[in-house]
């Protein structure tokens, strides 16, 4: 893993001694070892040579693949699981959750939950000539999967240009038959270069509560198996109702116009305990930012057998009269509920206001709380999904919020297309910006002088880095988007951090025809000077003109994106031209000037000051 600078983790050294059984665990499950009379036998087998083995391509350094198809109802604890996703780092979840360095005992209700920890370290599919691979298949009687990661090294950051050291091959084994887990290590070798916390392996359930780990910071030996067994009787009893999603399967954030359409209030209830539910109630709220009620309603279930879920759709409607950022809540109220974690899920809700000319795309406040993300090595992004609220449209700036840059690096911004996996498809646009032209502790225009057209569906702007150092912003206040992506080598995955903050990275749309333009750089049409910079009541602008008896329009714009003041001339003469104008009606503070002239769109930063 490219491990997260300036972003300081308290980590609790827990080591356990490896012994030849463990458990049971509150639910029942236990292990043994190949060493222990009774135990598995190890028997490696070897997946990519089996006929309908499927690789798991795209793997990277720290990031998922997935869902894949289990192929049978998995019996894990007191739940099925059909589908998984594999991590790069040792694991399979059953749900799109990133585990990475550090790695703690197991169980924890910290998120991630829900996943089965195999080899779980800091291991590395990126790089030149890197050996690695993941394969998994599923037999002919449909009743046995197999995962299978090879020749898998660790991620070192002193192991040269690849960071890449040592080797690890390693399997998991599902089987319907019994409802068991096996893991099987063929090799190990080589050590990573983290003193604690760098390796964990167990089993841990959907809420983290419960769960059985068989070793931590503890190298398993070779030709080595362990295999968990499911309980042939429990006494544990789990009455538990669960929000699986509001209004869409990611639960992700979403745009809607401000008096457009009602938005409907709908979500996924789920029984995910294992006991059947009487019928409860369901409340959806939403609030606005200053968590004042807008809307409420209930609803009852019908009764709910172990597994069953329930689509609601409440009657009442909410209707957008007043932009702003909204958190949309379903609760589940079931009595003697076990597991209060998963009883309610919160989407965030933007209503923005799309009768205006340009239209501020932002699931962020103004400021960082985060110590902002910056990946080692200077190589890595991250990147931020947007649905706009009406297509088609143009996209015609970016912002990103810089925390700090004490390298003085660089970084591209970029627009991906969007794509049927849920991540960026087809490069767009990029643009590098200059360190010199960076500032820090704040946002940062680039606008798009051939506006980038949305024809449907969404997009995806991302921040990527070009040198060490540099720090995008972390906006950790409720609600949460879900939308943030990372990058590390060559693959996007789900943000690590994606449950508990957003990064700052914005998009502001105009109304317009769509052009055909896919590929963009940024480009200097009017070579445009703005000065004084800071300013204290008057700006002069000078720039080359290219068209005779045209218009020009500066526009300055706050850092949430908005229009503070228009300023236009009309009739300007070709050649160079200085125009001065006054801003002293406008606060102190840090701004954009947006400079349109010759059809093209320049961007400058400028601070204010009286």
């Amino acid at each position: 893993m490219k491990k997260l600078l300036y972003v300081f983790l308290l980590t609790i050294l827990s080591v356990s001694a490896m012994a030849g059984q463990g458990g049971p665990d509150v639910y029942g499950y236990i292990w043994k070892d190949s060493f222990q009379p009774g135990g598995p036998t190890y028997s490696w087998i070897d997946v990519p040579t089996k006929p309908g083995a499927f690789q798991v391509k795209n793997l990277a350094d720290d990031n998922t693949r997935g869902s894949f198809n289990i192929g049978f109802p998995f019996h894990y604890y007191w739940y099925d699981v059909n589908t998984f996703w594999v991590g790069s780092n040792g694991y399979i979840a059953f749900n799109n959750a990133q585990l990475s360095s550090p790695f703690g005992a197991i169980p924890s209700m910290a998120l991630p939950n829900d996943f089965i920890s195999v080899f779980n370290a800091d291991l590395n599919f990126d790089g030149l000539n890197n050996p690695a691979a993941c394969w998994y298949w599923k037999n002919l009687a449909a009743d046995t999967m197999v995962i299978s990661w090879i020749n898998v090294p660790f991620w070192d950051a002193n192991a040269g240009a690849n960071n890449q050291v040592g080797s690890n091959t390693f399997q998991v084994i599902l089987s319907a038959v019994d409802s068991s887990i096996t893991f099987q290590y063929n090799t190990q070798q080589g050590q990573n270069a983290q003193g604690f916390n760098f390796l964990a392996i167990g089993i841990e359930n959907n809420s983290g509560n419960i769960g059985l780990q068989h070793s931590h910071d503890i190298y398993p030996p070779l030709n080595y198996a362990v295999k968990y067994y499911y309980p042939s009787f429990t006494n544990y009893q789990v009455t538990d109702a669960s929000v699986s999603y509001c209004d869409n399967t990611e639960n992700g954030g979403r745009f809607i116009s401000k008096d457009g359409n009602n938005f409907k209030m709908t979500s996924l209830i789920k029984n995910t305990g294992n006991q059947a539910c009487v019928p409860f109630n369901v409340n959806s709220t939403i609030k606005n930012s200053l968590n004042a009620t807008q809307l409420q309603d209930n609803q009852m279930t019908g009764g709910l057998s172990p597994g069953q879920t329930q689509a609601m759709s409440m009657t009442n409607q909410f209707a957008p009269i007043t932009a702003g950022t909204y958190s949309y809540t379903t609760t589940t109220q079931l009595a003697g509920d076990a597991t209060m974690s998963n009883n309610a899920r919160t989407m965030e809700l933007v209503v923005v206001d799309t009768i205006q000319p340009y239209i501020n795309l932002s699931f962020t406040d103004l400021t960082s709380e985060g110590a902002g993300l910056s990946w080692q090595g200077g190589d890595g992004g991250a990147a931020v999904y947007f649905i706009p609220p009406y297509t088609p449209c143009k996209i015609d700036s970016l912002y990103f919020f810089i925390m700090g840059n004490p390298t003085n690096a660089n970084f591209h911004a970029k627009i991906f297309q969007d794509s049927l996996v849920n991540q960026p498809g087809a490069l767009l646009f990029d643009t590098l910006i200059l360190a010199q032209d960076i500032l820090t502790n704040s946002w940062n225009a680039i606008g798009i002088n051939d506006s980038i057209g949305v024809s449907s569906g969404g997009f995806y702007v991302a921040w990527v880095m070009d040198g060490d150092g540099i720090q995008l912003g972390q906006d950790i206040s409720n609600p949460i988007s879900f939308r943030s992506l990372e990058l590390l080598g060559n693959a996007w995955s789900t943000y690590r951090s994606a449950q508990t903050e957003d990064l700052m990275i914005n998009a502001t749309l105009k109304r317009g025809p769509l052009n055909n333009q896919s590929v963009s750089e940024k480009t200097n049409k009017v070579a445009l000077a703005v000065y004084p910079n800071p300013s204290n009541g008057m700006l002069t602008l000078e720039f080359n003109n290219s068209l005779s008896n045209s218009k020009v329009t500066c526009e300055i714009i706050g850092i949430d994106g908005k229009i503070v003041n228009t300023y236009s001339c009309r009739n300007v003469t070709t050649g160079k031209v200085i125009r001065s104008i006054d801003v002293s009606d406008v606060a102190n503070g840090i701004y954009s000037v947006r400079f349109t002239a010759n059809n093209s769109v320049e961007y400058k930063k400028i601070t204010i000051l009286k």
